[in-house]
């Protein structure tokens, strides 16, 4: 089979992560794998899909650029494409100017990886008879696609996947030396780009009530800028939390950290899955996080991860100070979490999506 991966994205964050763990799967199981992605775009140069798939740069310009949708056309006709998979709303869009403007004549299938209703503008789009199946990483989206679109089997839900060998590979930061972290700190982090969606005023607020119950406790945010950090910056400073909240940038590889950590934070306030809760669990770092999206899906709130309201920085702060200090919950909690992982492997992923291909193919 020959498919077409479409993205659109020019960061590196869990959906192009799950496009290369997609491609990696199904590159080994005999499939061809070609991907359209905008020029410069980390994914076209991941050693993850570096021989494994025709990375097919294109430039992106703007979400409707009919350049795009022309040549995805001529990308399916040059390369006999079986089928398309558009993995984020752009990309989707962009077949979707292909099948209006071009007569491109392939089935597909879309991604949905985010938890906010469809605009009633993309109802359309969502329905075009060539777009066979819409596949959302959480159950929490199929339920909002299903209000904005109607019940339907084309909307289905397969679970994002981890690479639960990935923890195997060494690390080449030790966070304690590079942060000058005291040895008698617990570590409590996040990885995750400095975004709205992600809610780091709540986990500023989160520290803050934790610092007033343990001081002996240091934050870190690891991950770029997505918008907010500016705004983070200076709330951490107005609070007086420099010496207790660091924000490290972006670092590679940083799911190699977790394991460093005594604690994962994940206040998020809208969460289409959180497949770093994954990473956090396949490496037995208890994760404490908000009822947002999809996140129930993948906690069970005292078995295999405390969850607490969005936004409730109270609630966050109880539950990390539990944990720090209740050897035995952590430890049960770090057991289940391990164990419930192991139904999020990428090949599990990668199975289903390919039955779903072949279904429309």
């Amino acid at each position: 089979m020959k498919i077409l991966h479409i993205s659109s994205a020019h960061s590196w964050r869990g959906g192009e992560q799950q496009i290369a763990y997609l491609i990696d799967e199904l590159d080994a199981v005999g499939h061809s794998n070609f991907l359209m992605h905008p020029e410069k775009a980390p994914i076209g140069d991941h050693s993850r899909i570096k021989g494994k798939c025709t990375t097919l740069p294109y430039r992106k310009g703007f979400s409707i650029n009919p350049l795009v949708a022309a040549k995805i056309k001529h990308v399916v006709q040059k390369y006999k494409i079986d089928i398309i998979h558009a993995h984020d709303s752009h990309a989707h869009t962009f077949m979707y100017l292909s099948y209006r403007l071009f007569g491109l004549d392939c089935q597909s299938v879309v991604s949905r990886r985010v938890d906010f209703p469809i605009s009633a503008s993309s109802h359309k789009k969502y329905n075009y008879p060539k777009i066979k199946k819409i596949i959302c990483v959480s159950d929490k989206i199929n339920e909002i696609m299903t209000n904005s679109l109607g019940k339907s089997d084309r909307i289905i839900t397969i679970h994002s996947g981890v690479d639960l060998d990935k923890f195997n590979e060494k690390c080449s930061i030790n966070l304690r030396e590079e942060y000058k972290i005291p040895n008698d700190h617990a570590i409590v982090a996040n990885v995750s780009a400095i975004a709205d969606h992600k809610d780091y005023p709540t986990f500023v607020n989160t520290a803050s009530e934790v610092l007033k119950v343990n001081d002996k406790v240091t934050f870190l945010i690891i991950g770029g800028d997505g918008g907010e950090k500016s705004m983070i910056t200076d709330l951490i400073k107005n609070n007086g939390l420099t010496d207790h909240i660091l924000l490290t940038g972006y670092l590679k590889d940083a799911y190699l950290l977790i394991s460093q950590l005594d604690i994962f934070l994940f206040p998020s306030k809208m969460e289409g899955l959180g497949t770093s809760i994954l990473d956090a669990q396949a490496t037995g770092v208890p994760v404490v996080s908000t009822y947002a999206g999809g996140i129930p899906e993948l906690i069970t709130h005292n078995d295999t991860g405390l969850l607490s309201p969005i936004g409730d920085s109270k609630d966050l702060a109880k539950n990390i100070v539990l944990l720090l200090e209740n050897i035995n919950l952590k430890s049960r909690i770090t057991r289940s979490a391990q164990s419930n992982v192991k139904k999020y492997s990428k090949k599990i992923t990668a199975r289903e999506t390919l039955k779903i291909y072949e279904t429309v193919i």
